[in-house]
């Protein structure tokens, strides 16, 4: 027997759902989606069956049936890709299709449509892989008895549930039972929000320990024990309010301007019974709190730099790529710091249009620029955005964006706009933040991480060689704060 695919879906919402699909028919042994094929879609089977086919050493093999209630083309959809096998008829079928700006309209219209939609595929995919392991291996020995190391074999292997440690899954499943367990006691009172604050948090932190360190004692094996552990935690960590946020990214990107006001501040959100207290443990976590004391540790930089330059009438400061700039707009709030001319230029326009609400609420405009421009455009000589010579200049999150050569040329060019004495202010996570394979594999947020010796290598390398460079590790120890000094 089948199972319902979309189990975590409301009536409601799988009644929007339906009613965007179309209806195809397709006759016995008509291939209804083509291996590679860009198309981005989810297949619902109605009537018949339909047999799964990928190539390998130039046969097509077979690997599983689907029926009615059952569901295909949900990888292409989650991971943006081309489809990773063919699909063919096994009788007549026919199948709704549900085209994926469809899917993206309803998430972003429906609140808690997503969450509930990717809980729904992640249980899907985990039932699928199980079947599918078991007959993979049998297929692939068949086909292929003399099979030869490629390039790619190592890893192809990596992908295999087999080579995962034993004591992995057995913490996987702990985590799950105890997050049952408490979602179980919560729906009973029989525990305090405080009592189940701590056995989430302590479940949620054990998982997240594990994956750190099966991560690093076994890093070519790191993709596979990513990818399952994201498979086993996905429907109950995409309750928090933020970690569906982060994982979404539903402007483009993680680290949008709403989204680090969330990591920022307010109040713990989520869904279900465990999502709030989920949601709670995220916004502790190293890196959620290295955002909110960047801004901290920016406001004083910006302070300590106006101090320094107490004979000029204005002091020039541009904010790069930092959303709502809420830091430097704190300070020119301030009584002693009237003489602060602001310029923020981001390439989010969203961001600026907040930032702009916010200086007029604080009756500061005046004093504020905004320039809608990339960044990285400008360094490459592209952009029309013109600066003035600044006495300081600070981004609080490019370099986690960027290659070491184009974070270069952006010191450089920082450099340029500089006036002699002024100071430029970089942050980077450093090499050894804990939160890293969180990041990578459960929220799907890869950076550009360094460490203290790759930066002073870039900065022997620039046009700050000849100044000053201090490097400051921030209190969650996992990022790094860049101090630059022009002579």
């Amino acid at each position: 027997m089948s199972r319902n695919p979309f189990e975590f879906l409301t009536n409601e919402d799988l009644s929007l759902l339906v009613e965007k699909a179309d209806r195809g028919s397709f006759g016995k042994d008509e291939r209804i989606l083509e291996e590679g094929s860009r198309r981005q879609a989810i297949f619902l089977v109605r009537k018949g069956t339909v047999r799964i086919e990928r190539m390998h050493s130039g046969k097509s093999i077979a690997y599983v049936s689907l029926g009615p209630g059952e569901i295909f083309g949900e990888m292409s959809f989650v991971e943006n890709q081309g489809a990773s096998a063919s699909v063919f008829a096994d009788s007549d079928v026919d199948v709704d299709v549900i085209e994926g700006h469809h899917v993206n309209a309803l998430m972003a219209s429906v609140p808690g449509f997503g969450t509930r939609f990717y809980q729904s595929l992640a249980v899907t995919l985990a039932h699928r892989l199980r079947a599918t392991s078991m007959l993979i291996p049998p297929l692939m020995v068949d086909e292929t008895p003399q099979a030869k190391r490629s390039p790619d074999a190592a890893a192809t292997e990596q992908d295999r549930p087999d080579q995962l440690p034993a004591s992995l899954l057995s913490e996987v499943q702990t985590f799950r039972r105890e997050m049952l367990k408490a979602d179980r006691s919560l729906k009973n009172r029989e525990i305090s929000d405080e009592e189940a604050q701590k056995w989430v948090s302590a479940t949620c932190e054990n998982i997240n320990s594990a994956l750190l360190r099966y991560v690093r004692q076994s890093p070519g094996l790191s993709k596979s024990i990513g990818a399952y552990v994201f498979r086993e935690t996905f429907p109950f960590f995409m309750l928090s309010k933020r970690f569906d946020r982060l994982y979404t990214k539903p402007r483009g990107y993680a680290a949008d301007c709403h989204t680090i006001d969330l990591l920022c501040g307010g109040e713990p959100d989520g869904t279900g019974r465990l999502g709030r207290f989920i949601d709670s443990w995220l916004m502790n976590l190293p890196f959620s709190r290295a955002f909110k004391g960047r801004r901290t540790l920016l406001e004083n930089a910006i302070k300590d730099a106006v101090t320094q330059f107490k004979a000029v009438d204005s002091f020039m400061v541009t904010a790069i790529s930092s959303g709502t700039a809420h830091e430097l707009l704190k300070v020119c709030t301030g009584a002693d710091y009237s003489k602060v001319k602001a310029v923020l230029l981001d390439a989010d326009s969203e961001a600026l249009n907040s930032a702009g609400k916010a200086a007029k609420d604080l009756q500061i405009s005046e004093r504020v620029t905004f320039l809608h421009e990339n960044v990285m455009r400008l360094v490459l000589g592209k952009g029309t955005a013109k600066l003035e010579p600044q006495h300081m200049i600070y981004s609080p999150g490019l370099l986690d964006y960027v290659e070491d050569e184009f974070a270069l040329r952006l010191l450089n060019w920082i450099f340029d706009r500089l006036r002699p004495g002024g100071t430029a202010i970089l942050a980077s996570f450093q090499d050894s933040n804990p939160d890293r394979p969180l990041m990578d594999h459960i929220l799907d947020w890869r950076l550009f991480h360094r460490s203290a010796d790759q930066i002073r290598d870039m900065f022997a390398r620039s046009s700050f060689s000849s100044g000053k460079l201090e490097i400051k590790l921030d209190d969650t120890e996992t990022q790094l704060f860049i101090i630059l000094g022009k002579v």
